[in-house]
């Protein structure tokens, strides 16, 4: 049993990370990464790149890697969500 307090810390930190959940995608193949939609290549994404999706315009995505300040857009049908495992 937890204390209220505790469950409710709990409960937040869940909610905070089913919502990142929801943001994360990869890339099944290599992609250019865009500096605007249609825009010019500013680099190059290997397949399965884990990335966070801050922004969506028309049928490209504004995408962010975690891990450093790489950023820019790809074409929606270059992403993949990243799947939920079932564990309680």
């Amino acid at each position: 049993p937890h204390s209220p307090l505790a469950q409710d810390a709990l409960d937040s930190f869940r909610l905070l990370v089913d919502r990142q959940l929801d943001r994360m995608v990869y890339v099944n193949d290599e992609v250019d990464l865009l500096d605007a939609p249609d825009g010019v290549s500013v680099g190059r994404l290997s397949a399965g790149t884990l990335l966070l999706r801050e922004e969506h315009e028309g049928a490209w995505t504004l995408i962010r890697v975690p891990s450093d300040t790489t950023a820019g857009w790809v074409l929606d049908e270059t992403l993949r969500p990243l799947s939920r495992t079932s564990g309680g």
